[in-house]
């Protein structure tokens, strides 16, 4: 889209709804700094950004720019019948997703640190169905947006299909989208307190269960 700078420079009410604009920030990203440079070639625009942090850093810098989480589609991702009790489910630690790019190796690091001392399952599906499906056979969905400050879209996803939610603590997001820790989700800054989380849970199913209703909720 960048390249099509001159003329969106000059069209009128112009709002730029922006998913990756996180990547501004991360110093692995090939395009760190890139999305500054774009959005100073359109000085009337609004900006529309998924991280509440990322917001307020780009806001720093004079742009004028709003926040909205991602989210998830409710027709697609849900609770199936049978997967409703979390003690039906038979894949007990659970992550779905990419960590083959250079701006999630962060991510990448921490769920191969956690699948050598516990039996995480790093999994890939399809999209549609075969992806609800398997958020609906995973007990603890494992999110480590590492480093990215902002909540990804599976964190949404994963909490829609019933799963406890274990997610990497990014500071500013938690209040600005409503999420509490404790009740939605259990939060966690390393591998000892993912791990601690997680032996907690297994000795407490009901405060799983709980959770898991609440981040659906």
């Amino acid at each position: 889209v960048y390249q099509q700078t001159r003329y969106l420079s000059g069209l009128e009410g112009l709002l730029v709804y922006d998913e990756d604009a996180c990547q501004n920030y991360l110093h692995n990203s090939r395009w760190q700094g890139q999305f500054s440079r774009f959005y100073k070639r359109l000085p009337r625009a609004r900006i529309l950004v998924t991280g509440a942090s990322v917001a307020a850093r780009l806001q720093g810098e004079g742009f004028n720019v709003s926040f909205a989480p991602k989210g998830y589609d409710p027709a697609h991702q849900y609770v199936q019948p049978d997967a409703r009790d979390l003690t039906q489910r038979d894949i007990e630690l659970g992550f779905i997703g990419r960590t083959a790019s250079a701006a999630y190796s962060g991510r990448k690091e921490l769920l191969e640190a956690l699948a050598s001392v516990e039996p995480l399952q790093m999994l890939r599906t399809e999209p549609g169905d075969a992806y609800r499906e398997m958020l609906n056979r995973i007990r603890l969905f494992i999110s480590a947006d590492v480093g990215l400050d902002e909540y990804m879209a599976k964190n949404f996803e994963a909490m829609a299909c019933g799963c406890v939610l274990l997610a990497w603590r990014q500071g500013r997001d938690e209040a600005a989208i409503g999420l509490r820790e404790g009740e939605h989700l259990l939060l966690y800054n390393s591998l000892g307190e993912l791990r601690e989380h997680i032996a907690a849970l297994r000795l407490d199913p009901q405060r799983a269960q709980r959770i898991a209703d609440a981040g659906r909720a």
